[in-house]
């Protein structure tokens, strides 16, 4: 009996034992579970729709990306369509994403683009968020052909003919190539994916056509003439850019016979010499580029000669009137060094062209974190040269105790820039021998006697707001570009930018303090011209006053900006 009692007592107590085990753990599992809920419903979704314009037809194998980027760097995310043409993107943590959608034959388009093209918006998304039934109406690419033919009319194989843009930048236009094909046995192209917008059609000699103007040049150079050879010939019959014709496409558009007749131009040389003072020239290879400056003005594309290592000289040959950037390059195992000068053509071949090359410097520095206790890990001081040539860069990553040092610098003046992923840092001052850089540059002539003295703040102030088109509508995609103070315009860098969501709302963060003015755009490209001066004189009026201090947030709220070309002046 006692025997029975003590295994009833024993039995009961394993028992409870087990219920005391077993309670907080179910507990456990339902406090997870509770919170693997809460955790999900902070998650938010996007889903749409990709069609084609016009037809509303589903467009299958559409490529969709999205892109989160925070603190922690950037997260990129991607979908294919299915047949009905739709996508859905599940478990999106709450931020900022841009979303692009992509598809062979169509013009590619982001998330509140209108159908000029303008830019596109950060689509911001909040906890839980549900953004169902977007949809993406896609324009077919437009088709340009032609074909390129001699002088006497035959077909010219193998030339380039490229779709060329001119847009402002800084006060003057630039050729920005958008699209190229080579001509087949017939001298017949095709540009195909071409974004509506206006063009200009150029074609470039080939190999064969290059060929045969080397026995004129022979013929010429006998007779002490200048080669007359095929030049690059824009549509219709322009060897200048500038004075050709444009070509206005839409979606879908197809236009064909932009044909074009090669023209030929006058060819003159650049003879000159290089002096190396750069020091470290054994086994050492150079050579000697002139680069346009204008880009695709009815001028060759960068010509090369080669120095000659005895007494230094080099020619150019082949290049038409205009202006070029002529650049020497020195190559071996230990370093690339440069050196640059300008030069222009009008109507004869320049002679006694020099070009000294001078040792580049190591500049070395400190930088001091404010704010933080520790510098990024990510942060990069970079040196770009105010110069139009091809003078390189430079970059450096300071050290744990913001030593850093920028290597081979050559002599030119350069703006001074610090970045990292800190939205909310800035580069506060920039200074050498007591000289503030971020009012007058780093000029570099000579090794510096003194370190750069650089100190970084985390304590940047932020710029919201919203922005709203003349019918007071959000204006989505808007450009929203903060112009500093005049002293600080030229070399601080501190023109900042943001971009509107699909509210129209902006966040602008890591402003360095001061005054500025604040202008609207309908789109990035619009305001590409606000650091020409002639521009803001048109604008000025239309910016509004914004004081930041450090740590300070400033609301504001903006129209878009009508520009003196009208650029947006269509903000409906």
């Amino acid at each position: 009996m006692q025997t029975t009692f003590g295994r009833i007592v024993a039995c009961s107590a394993i028992s409870f034992l087990v219920l005391i085990c077993v309670l907080p753990m179910c507990a456990q599992d339902q406090s997870s579970a509770v919170n693997s809920t809460d955790e999900k419903k902070q998650l938010a979704s996007i889903a749409g729709t990709v069609v084609r314009q016009g037809t509303d037809e589903p467009l299958r194998k559409a490529r969709v990306s999205l892109a989160l980027k925070d603190q922690q760097g950037e997260k990129d995310f991607y979908a294919v369509t299915a047949a009905d043409g739709k996508f859905v993107f599940d478990g999106l943590a709450p931020g900022a994403y841009e979303l692009v959608v992509r598809h062979d034959g169509f013009v590619t388009k982001s998330y509140g683009e209108d159908s000029a093209g303008h830019e596109s918006a950060t689509l911001a998304l909040g906890a839980g968020q549900k953004m169902e039934d977007l949809i993406f109406r896609l324009q077919k690419c437009a088709v340009i052909t032609g074909r390129v033919v001699d002088e006497d009319g035959d077909p010219a194989s193998g030339v380039e003919v490229a779709a060329v843009e001119r847009k402002p930048y800084r006060g003057n236009d630039r050729s920005l190539q958008r699209g190229q094909a080579e001509t087949n046995d017939l001298g017949e192209y095709r540009l195909f994916d071409l974004w509506p917008g206006r063009y200009y059609v150029c074609a470039t000699p080939g190999y064969a056509m290059k060929s045969e103007a080397r026995a004129s040049d022979a013929a010429s150079n006998s007779k002490g003439q200048s080669a007359n050879r095929y030049a690059v010939t824009c549509y219709a019959g322009a060897l200048d850019i500038s004075r050709a014709s444009a070509i206005e496409l839409k979606g879908g558009d197809e236009t064909p016979g932009i044909d074009i007749t090669f023209l030929r131009n006058r060819t003159y040389k650049i003879r000159g010499t290089l002096t190396d003072l750069s020091g470290n020239g054994d086994a050492a290879d150079y050579s000697v580029a002139a680069l346009p400056t204008n880009g695709l003005t009815g001028q060759n594309s960068s010509s090369q000669g080669a120095v000659d290592p005895k007494d230094g000289s080099f020619e150019i040959s082949n290049l038409t009137p205009g202006a070029y950037e002529l650049t020497a390059f020195k190559f071996n195992s230990a370093r690339l060094d440069q050196a640059s000068t300008m030069v222009e053509i009008i109507d004869a071949d320049l002679d006694s062209v020099k070009i000294v090359m001078k040792p580049g410097v190591n500049l070395r520095g400190r930088l001091v974190m404010e704010g933080k206790a520790n510098v990024p890990p990510t942060l990069k001081i970079s040196l770009e040269a105010k110069s139009q040539g091809p003078i390189d860069g430079h970059t450096a990553r300071p050290k744990a105790d913001g030593i850093f040092e920028l290597a081979n610098v050559h002599e030119a003046t350069y703006a001074i820039s610090a970045r990292s992923e800190c939205e909310e840092c800035y580069l506060k001052s920039a200074k050498l021998n007591g000289v503030d850089l971020l009012e007058k540059g780093l000029q570099v002539a000579g090794a510096a006697s003194a370190p750069l003295e650089l100190v970084y703040s985390s304590r940047g102030g932020t710029v919201d707001g919203t922005v709203t088109k003349k019918d007071d509508l959000p204006a989505v995609g808007a450009m929203v570009v903060l112009l500093p103070d005049v002293a600080h315009r030229e070399w601080a860098g501190r023109y900042t930018r943001g971009t509107t969501d699909q509210y129209g709302r902006f966040t602008i963060r890591g402003v360095a303090p001061g005054t500025y003015s604040a202008f609207a755009f309908k789109s990035a490209e619009d305001a590409d011209d606000i650091e020409d001066a002639e521009f803001l004189k048109t604008i000025e009026s239309q910016g509004k006053s914004v004081e930041i201090e450090e740590d300070g947030k400033q609301t504001v709220q903006l129209k878009v900006t009508v520009g003196s070309a009208g650029s947006s002046a269509d903000q409906k």
